[in-house]
């Protein structure tokens, strides 16, 4: 049974909270009234808005039922969602964080392909949620890190990280986590952050095909960003770091499933090599990004030295 916030009886509750929202809302919208074209940029901007939050609103609900597994609440550019745990102690917030984790990415995916970057974080700790209110440590953790000025990511706050170790440690030293696709690391700070356009675009290949489009929707607003940002260096930043993200994505693709790779046993597999090469037509000209500043796959060791914990460690 899901776990819900009682209005009558407020209380806090552990939860998975998500805070969200869209980078250079304002001054898009500030564009669009200098040039006349408000109504366009209404249009354009409601579109995109009522198809990424449909997805929440989809899962929402169990089975169709009226429970509501986590609490949504949205005004215009942002967006909270807090799930309570059930069993923080024997589930270690795993069902939620993966709930959010694949949701996210594709809320985040559907933006960036109609050309708006978001950028949140997301935490855990004690919170409460109704219709009316938001209201607790997860949250202002999370609005901290939004507001960081960062670049175009969903961060996941460092009050996550230790639930993320005690769920990889649950799969044992050579268990394979959904972790390891749902996250990347940015390099630049050791942070994780959802991996957005590997979940929407090869997230379950090769038993769905790769969706190219969103790879070609993606490049194409991140190379408009770059060009319509030449003489913006604050703005054209965050475009630099999507490019660099959306060129890891399309390499890790390609060499993820190469034609060399030694697994390749059966007939099959040289056509999924195959159509996983695409991925190299995609890219965006001229990146230039120094080795320290491309992102990299999750690694649990690395992750355990940064929070001083030793791996393998022992579920408890």
């Amino acid at each position: 049974m899901a776990v819900r916030w009682d209005p009558g009886t407020p209380a806090l509750l552990p939860a998975i909270v998500c805070f969200a929202d869209i980078l250079g809302f304002r001054a898009k919208t500030e564009c669009a009234l200098e040039s006349g074209k408000e109504e366009d940029f209404l249009l354009r901007i409601k579109r995109s808005l009522e198809k990424a939050y449909d997805l929440v609103r989809r899962d929402r609900t169990l089975d169709g039922t009226v429970d509501s597994l986590f609490d949504m609440k949205v005004f215009t550019d942002n967006i909270v969602v807090a799930y309570p745990l059930r069993d923080v102690h024997f589930e270690l917030g795993e069902p939620e964080l993966g709930t959010l984790l694949m949701l996210f990415a594709e809320v985040q995916a559907s933006l960036a392909s109609d050309g708006f970057l978001m950028r949140g974080a997301i935490t855990f700790g004690y919170h409460y949620q109704d219709v009316d209110i938001a209201y607790g440590e997860a949250l202002l953790e999370a609005v901290d890190l939004e507001k960081s000025c960062g670049p175009p990511r969903l961060v996941i706050g460092s009050s996550v990280e230790p639930l993320i170790v005690a769920q990889l440690a649950a799969y044992g030293v050579d268990g394979w986590a959904p972790h390891h696709v749902e996250l990347v690391e940015d390099p630049q700070d050791g942070r994780l952050f959802v991996n957005y356009l590997e979940v929407a675009t090869f997230g379950d290949f090769p038993e769905v095909p790769i969706n190219f489009e969103c790879l070609a929707k993606h490049r194409k607003h991140v190379c408009r960003g770059l060009a319509d940002n030449k003489s913006n260096s604050h703005v054209r930043s965050k475009y630099e770091w999507a490019a660099t993200y959306h060129n890891f994505v399309c390499r890790t693709l390609a060499d993820r499933y190469s034609l060399q790779h030694d697994e390749w046993v059966d007939d099959e597999h040289p056509a999924f090599g195959a159509e996983a090469q695409r991925a190299l037509d995609y890219l965006v000209p001229d990146v230039t990004c120094p080795p320290e500043c491309t992102p990299r796959l999750l690694d649990a060791r690395r992750l355990c030295q940064r929070l001083g914990v030793i791996w393998p460690i022992e579920r408890v």
